[in-house]
């Protein structure tokens, strides 16, 4: 198994972030570079099954969603809880200003701050759903 990892050519950190949400895609991606690896270099080693290859993304995959996985759901539940507030206070301010809700800038701008607040408040839970 050892010898099979320093042959995969390991994907960036970047595709791990848009792959991780579905492991299927990192299987697929995974099949083919090993076939491709077989059919360019033959060798006396025995292809790797579809079971070690699958548990070889598994691997890498739980090892990424320990090490940078974190700290990207912290700064992303961060980043809402600052945008929550802020979303709030502008709506505080809107709601106190002279014109209030009288022109239409400040209608769309309540509507926006609106969706914001909600989104932002799904976000706070800091990867946890319920």
């Amino acid at each position: 198994m050892e010898s099979m990892i320093t042959q995969f050519e390991l994907p960036s950190w970047s595709e791990l972030i848009i792959l991780s949400s579905n492991i299927d895609d990192i299987i697929y991606k995974a099949q083919n570079q090993t076939a491709e690896m077989l059919e360019s270099s033959p060798s006396d080693i025995p292809p790797p099954t579809a079971e070690e290859t699958h548990e070889f993304w598994r691997m890498i995959l739980s090892a990424w969603r320990e090490g940078y996985g974190k700290n990207l759901i912290v700064t992303r539940g961060a980043m809402a809880i600052i945008s929550f507030t802020s979303s709030v206070i502008f709506i505080w301010m809107i709601l106190r200003s002279s014109d209030g809700l009288k022109t239409t800038q400040h209608r769309l701008l309540i509507g926006l701050c609106i969706a914001d607040v909600i989104y932002s408040s799904t976000q706070i839970l800091f990867g946890h759903s319920g």
